[in-house]
This record gives C-alpha cells, sequence and structure tokens, in this order.
C-alpha cells in the first residue's frame, strides 16, 4: 500500500506524463493528506507535465526534454528532493 511504502522509506516520488493534477500523484497527494502525513519530515514529489496547452511539436524524446521528463531531468529533482 502507499501508507506502508511512505513508512518504509520515507519518501514517495510519482513521475507520469499527465498532467500534475488529476493524475496519480494527486492520487497519492490525497492518500498522504487523508492519513494526515503530509506535515512529517517525509519527503512527496510529483513529476509530472504541467497543467497546460502544449504548442511544442516533436518526438517523444524531444518533448521529454522539453519538457523536463527525460531520465537525466527526473533523475536530477529526485537527487534534490532526497539530499535537502
Amino acid at each position: 500500500s502507499i501508507m506502508r511504502a511512505y513508512d518504509q522509506t520515507n519518501a514517495i516520488i510519482t513521475v507520469e506524463e499527465h498532467a500534475l493534477n488529476g493524475g496519480l500523484g494527486s492520487a497519492v497527494a490525497e492518500c498522504l493528506f487523508d492519513a494526515q502525513l503530509n506535515n512529517s519530515n517525509r519527503k512527496f514529489l510529483r513529476i509530472a507535465l504541467e497543467n497546460k496547452f502544449s504548442s511544442i511539436v516533436g518526438d517523444q524524446k524531444y518533448l521529454r526534454k522539453i519538457y523536463k521528463m527525460d531520465s537525466k531531468s527526473i533523475y536530477e529533482r529526485i537527487l534534490n528532493l532526497l539530499t535537502s
């Protein structure tokens, strides 16, 4: 379960090619908030697309880089979270 994972790791990170609101990260955030664990020393990060229309055209690799959804960008955000 989400709560067991949070208890065991003290961090939850969701990554999705979906808008930030209304996706997996939002569902996980609701679970954590409902359990009132959102104010603890644990860490939570949602990585997703911005909530806006895109007018940029390109292949998946190009778009992932532009929207910081490529592996390097994701790695850097996670590392920043875990070392802060």
